[in-house]
């Protein structure tokens, strides 16, 4: 193994310590490429630092933002609540409903954030249960948690690792083609469709989840009206959430009519969305969507770690895999190729 081989492997397994045993903020941990790229002649400092603001992590601070515009308006109560109202009164209905609507919610919001939303209705819900359907309230919980885990994996804006491990496979492969939003979704949406079921099968039936369950209803109900109508800000944030999917999907198709379809990044959408929130009002006078005061609260260090994550193997493939050592997998990116 070549001296630059040792040192960029020693750098990337230092990072790998640090974000396991979290001995060093794990937002910090992933700037250490920027200072010791550089230092120890593995990778100079402009191309070391150009990850941080690549397109990926521009993508999800933008989906961070559309996000916190969710929370703001209350949008992702709503939509949950809604979800789970219509859908029964059977104990197992009640736990598919559940799923259902955590697992829509985390593929566009953060996990954690949508496990601390779902959480206190489906303990509410599960406090009324008379103890008669199995363990009802201990399969919610569980319910609540791996579905949240499954929906994050249908998009690729559901969860950080998604983006980390896109960024990697361009930087490994710089000759595979970029795997699209869409792409992400073709592969993640059947994963959580099938996973779904499965997972509430074994739950339901893991703990003698049976019978209906009424009491759940009235919970739902009175949460539901505790929100009032539909007010114009969420509205909005819907057209803004719904016009960035379709941007999304039909990106091939609106970039080639204005003739930038090589320009234009999935990126390029989220940007484009995030700005929206910040520029229409909200209905309330004076305010907008969502202001700078709010945004600030997204978790900026989750970005970071992104770019960090996809800065880490660039010293590798580059610099010192080829030089020192041999890769043990044959190279074949993990995308679809057109």
């Amino acid at each position: 193994m070549s001296p630059m081989a040792q040192r960029a492997a020693a750098v990337t397994v230092l990072m790998a310590i640090w974000w396991m045993t979290e001995a060093v903020p794990i937002a910090a941990t992933a700037f250490v490429p920027t200072a010791l790229f550089p230092l120890l002649g593995i990778l100079d400092a402009k191309a070391t630092a150009a990850n941080y603001g690549h397109n990926y992590v521009l993508m999800f601070l933008a989906g961070f933002f559309i996000a916190r515009a969710f929370e703001v308006h209350q949008l992702h109560r709503r939509i949950a609540l809604s979800l789970i109202h219509r859908i029964g009164t059977s104990r197992r209905r009640i736990v598919l409903s559940f799923m259902l609507a955590t697992s829509l919610l985390s593929m566009w919001i953060a996990n954690v954030a949508v496990t601390l939303l779902m959480l206190p209705i489906g303990m509410a819900v599960a406090s009324r249960d008379d103890g008669k359907g199995g363990s009802f309230g201990v399969a919610l919980m569980l319910a609540i948690a791996y579905s949240a885990s499954i929906g994050g994996t249908g998009s690729l804006v559901g969860t950080p690792p998604n983006m980390v491990f896109v960024g990697m496979v361009k930087t490994m492969y710089p000759q595979a083609p970029d795997v699209t939003f869409i792409d992400w979704m073709e592969i993640g949406i059947p994963f959580v469709m099938c996973m779904l079921p499965v997972t509430w099968l074994f739950l339901t039936r893991s703990f003698g989840v049976t019978g209906s369950f009424f009491g759940s209803r009235e919970v739902i109900t009175s949460e539901l009206e505790l929100l009032g109508p539909m007010q114009p800000g969420e509205r909005r944030v819907l057209g803004i959430f719904l016009l960035t999917g379709l941007g999304w999907i039909f990106r091939d198709v609106w970039a080639a009519s204005l003739g930038v379809e090589h320009l234009v990044h999935d990126a390029t959408v989220a940007v484009a969305a995030a700005l929206a929130l910040f520029v229409l009002p909200s209905g309330n006078k004076g305010e907008r969507l969502l202001d700078w005061q709010q945004a600030q609260t997204v978790p900026w260090g989750v970005a970071m770690i992104v770019g960090g994550g996809m800065r880490s193997p660039k010293g590798l493939p580059r610099r010192a895999w080829p030089h020192g050592l041999e890769m043990p997998w044959p190279p074949s990116p993990l995308c679809r190729c057109r």
